[in-house]
């Protein structure tokens, strides 16, 4: 979806996050890195999601909300006051620990499917949690090329013909 000039927003920097309702990146640490920029705050105005199905808190994995209101820091989470995509309000109790980082969001899926379910900020996505969703105007951070680079190395290394690379790697451009 084109920004307010007509740009797809795919690789001009220019245009901040608040021209796109979702930002969508390939790897979990390109989204943390890109998570830095809001800070640590889970607050009001926050984007999160949760990280797996909880029957407990009726959510649903990747399921996205905005946060009204911080309720309460619980022991080990918050109970917040938030809004769905749908539009639905609600209290919302969450583990804290997937706020944290990426390892400590790995730690809090593996234990959130019972009691406070696991979450954490949404500003910006994985693919892998994007699928299915849908947004009004996306903006996609393409890695490819970056990937191919760091790949190459090994693919020079497994006997694959330089030219081969090359040629493919033209292509990311």
């Amino acid at each position: 979806i084109p920004d307010p000039i007509g740009n797809s927003g795919r690789t001009d920097k220019r245009f901040s996050d608040k021209y796109f309702d979702q930002t969508i990146v390939w790897r979990n640490a390109t989204r943390w890195s890109r998570l830095a920029k809001w800070g640590p705050e889970v607050g009001r105005g926050r984007k999160i999601m949760t990280l797996n199905n909880n029957p407990d808190e009726n959510v649903f994995n990747g399921q996205q909300f905005t946060v009204l209101d911080r309720l309460a820091v619980l022991d080990g989470g918050y109970r917040l006051h938030v809004r769905s995509d749908e539009g639905e309000e609600r209290q919302l109790r969450v583990r804290g620990d997937g706020f944290l980082g990426q390892t400590e969001q790995t730690q809090a899926e593996r234990h959130g499917h019972r009691g406070m379910p696991a979450a954490t900020f949404s500003e910006v996505v994985t693919c892998h949690k994007a699928q299915g969703s849908q947004w009004e105007r996306v903006r996609v951070i393409d890695e490819s090329r970056g990937v191919a680079i760091r790949h190459t190395q090994t693919l020079l290394d497994e006997g694959v013909d330089e030219e081969v690379i090359m040629r493919a790697l033209r292509r990311c451009d």
